[in-house]
């Protein structure tokens, strides 16, 4: 997948794109407060991660992608269920 200029992910489509420019505005503040919450309150989950932060997981799971392909966070190795009792991966920060 491309990231463009902010690291927004996109595919080669127009409204692909078009969504990319426009979440692009907000998203390098959400990355920031994605990896401070993780540095400051540990490894989560994107559910559990959005709940800390009183945001909507469609936010912040694009932001874990973005951070995982900048090097900023790891998976911790972990995996525990979410609501529909799937599993998710447990992200950390990488210090």
């Amino acid at each position: 997948m491309p990231y463009n200029t902010d690291g927004v992910g996109y595919r080669p489509t127009d409204t692909s794109t078009g969504a990319a420019d426009k979440a692009a505005a907000t998203s390098s503040t959400w990355r920031g407060r994605v990896l401070s919450d993780l540095a400051a309150n540990g490894p989560g989950t994107s559910v559990t991660i959005a709940r800390r932060l009183h945001a909507s997981i469609l936010t912040i799971r694009p932001r874990l992608t973005e951070l995982r392909h900048a090097g900023k966070i790891i998976d911790a190795g972990r995996r525990e269920p979410n609501a529909a009792n799937r599993r998710e991966i447990v992200w950390e920060a990488r210090i």
